[in-house]
């Protein structure tokens, strides 16, 4: 199975092209092998190491990942 395109695109604040979070996708899927399992790593990572907390619906996703916190847009 491969992921739509369209759902890998970075968006206004899903700045998927900041080195922090190349480094951390990298890091999380280096012996993985599918897009489908790079995609519920990441997933996972987000869900179970962000913590969910009020946090303004603008914050870019690097700032997200370097506060270790975020509501569910940002995460």
């Amino acid at each position: 199975m491969t992921l739509d395109p369209e759902y890998l695109r970075p968006t206004e604040v899903c700045n998927l092209h900041d080195p922090e979070i190349a480094r951390w996708s990298q890091t999380l899927t280096r012996n993985l092998y599918t897009d489908k399992e790079k995609a519920v790593a990441i997933f996972n990572f987000a869900r179970e190491k962000i913590v969910y907390r009020f946090d303004y619906p603008a914050t870019l996703a690097s700032q997200t990942l370097i506060k270790k916190y975020g509501n569910c847009l940002n995460k």
